[in-house]
């Protein structure tokens, strides 16, 4: 919305009904925000709501006054909340609510475009023959998805590195542009943390690091909580931190750039103007902050990047609602590295299907 120009402040939607500490001793949550004191907007626009658990769902329904307007904004083929239910799919499966459904695939969309359609229809993907960006590069546009092929973990490895230092010789930038996906954080060949080795190996070989700390200087990181932090500004002429520091929200899932580190703390840009402190705490066992070269699938849902490395995996969660989501972050290009046979056995799969949630009987019956 910045980058557009609308001068609107948006909020996730925890921060925006206000966290609160509540029960006896301070031991559960609840929000400011509720049934009782509802937010003061004539307007509610919600996006991302396929990731929307029925909890979540009634907290925030429950905080908006009667007489406003809602708009939910999602795609119901990505992934499934992490908490229970499938309200939004839920929603416009019940029929009694109205909804609208993009459907026009725009030829500059290119040949991405159609390999998600192609993933929701559960086909096999048609990948490019041939990379290229251009507007006319095919009969759909730009040919921007390609399949590296692999029979091994170790190819996935050599593909993996021989693409990123592809990207980055031809002037893509690993902390903005580049974004690899992945399907587990800490198992199986290609998880989360072995990935960022990797990638941290590559394209920051000269890190210095700290005791028990993953990351160094320049490295790219992930926030892992939501909250209020320390932000330190920078002194115009001087180019010094100013010594008060003043609150900062950064949310869960917010990737930044590590620009100051010491043994007790780090800073990290976050694009945001104040460098944000996290404390020694904060890095040990990846408690609220982690390398990011590489995040699974359900951190990078809600994102997009210019460039999206996708690597195939046979984890047993891994659907058609995941490997969509992964491929469709991609803006501009997706690479996908790994066994054409597993990504079809993937695409077959639709994990979601399991959930009963009885919610848009529920909607009907009420309707009727």
């Amino acid at each position: 919305m910045a980058e557009m120009g609308v001068e609107i402040q948006a909020t996730t939607i925890h921060s925006g009904l206000v966290p609160n500490r509540s029960g006896h001793g301070g031991g559960s949550w609840d929000f400011k925000f509720n049934h009782h004191n509802c937010l003061l907007a004539d307007v509610v626009v919600i996006d991302e709501c396929s990731m929307l658990s029925n909890e979540l769902m009634v907290s925030l329904l429950s905080a908006i006054k009667p007489g406003t307007k809602v708009v939910l904004v999602g795609d119901p083929h990505q992934l499934p909340p992490i908490g229970a239910g499938l309200p939004f799919s839920d929603m416009i499966k019940s029929g009694v609510l109205p909804h609208a459904r993009l459907t026009k695939i725009h030829r500059y969309a290119g040949r991405l475009a159609h390999a998600c359609q192609q993933i929701n229809d559960g086909k096999q993907i048609e990948f490019s023959k041939n990379l290229s960006i251009k507007e006319n590069a095919g009969s759909l546009g730009p040919e921007n998805i390609v399949l590296s092929k692999t029979t091994n973990d170790a190819q996935k490895h050599k593909e993996l590195e021989k693409i990123i230092r592809f990207l980055v010789k031809k002037g893509y930038d690993i902390h903005q542009d580049i974004q690899v996906i992945v399907s587990r954080n800490d198992d199986g060949p290609v998880n989360r943390t072995d990935i960022n080795d990797r990638i941290q190996w590559i394209v920051n070989p000269d890190v210095k690091k700290l005791d028990e700390c993953k990351f160094g200087l320049f490295d790219k990181v992930m926030c892992k909580s939501n909250g209020m932090r320390d932000g330190y500004i920078k002194e115009p002429r001087t180019e010094e931190l100013q010594k008060t520091p003043v609150p900062i929200y950064v949310a869960n899932g917010e990737s930044g750039i590590v620009r100051h580190i010491e043994e007790e703390f780090v800073l990290v840009d976050f694009g945001r103007g104040p460098l944000i402190r996290f404390n020694r705490d904060a890095w040990l066992r990846e408690k609220d902050l982690m390398l990011s070269y590489a995040i699974t699938c359900h951190k990078a849902q809600g994102g997009g990047w210019p460039v999206i490395i996708y690597m195939i995996d046979t984890a047993q969660h891994v659907d058609r609602n995941l490997i969509y989501t992964a491929i469709s972050r991609a803006k501009k290009m997706c690479f996908v590295i790994g066994s054409l046979r597993e990504l079809n056995a993937g695409i077959r799969e639709v994990k979601s299907r399991d959930r009963k949630t009885f919610v848009a009987e529920y909607l009907k019956e009420l309707c009727t």
